[in-house]
């Protein structure tokens, strides 16, 4: 697992900072769930949203990790004239773990945004 953080470059440890943000966001809504201090309202599910802003965020960050990489790793086979296909495989093999693990996190957020949202409804009691 560290060695697939460690590939992932600089990128992924952003990646991991949205993740931890999106469990702290979401601790704070469980417990503001279950406390009672939310008042019911409709504009109140809408605080949701920012899970699923970070977590398009971290996939948006993946995709640009990507390119990025690629697009460097095309001036560094330009200018090396002679590359063995199993280098270039394997580098676009670890730029692909910045896409990867930016669109776990995504799915993950929607799921946690879809249960927070139910819980939210079911609590309110169809007065939304």
């Amino acid at each position: 697992m560290i060695a697939i953080l460690r590939s992932g470059g600089q990128f992924i440890w952003m990646q991991f900072l949205i993740a931890v943000i999106i469990l702290v966001v979401t601790i704070r809504h469980i417990v503001a769930l279950y406390s009672g201090k939310t008042a019911v309202a409709s504009e109140d599910e809408s605080r949701f949203g920012s899970i699923l802003f970070w977590g398009a965020f971290s996939a948006v960050l993946g995709f640009f990790a990507h390119y990025l990489g690629l697009y460097a790793a095309m001036r560094v086979i330009e200018t090396a004239h002679d590359i063995s296909p199993a280098v270039v495989a394997g580098g676009y093999g670890a730029s692909l773990v910045c896409v990867i693990s930016g669109l776990v996190i995504l799915m993950a957020s929607m799921i946690i945004w879809l249960l927070l949202r139910w819980l939210y409804r079911r609590q309110a009691g169809g007065r939304i």
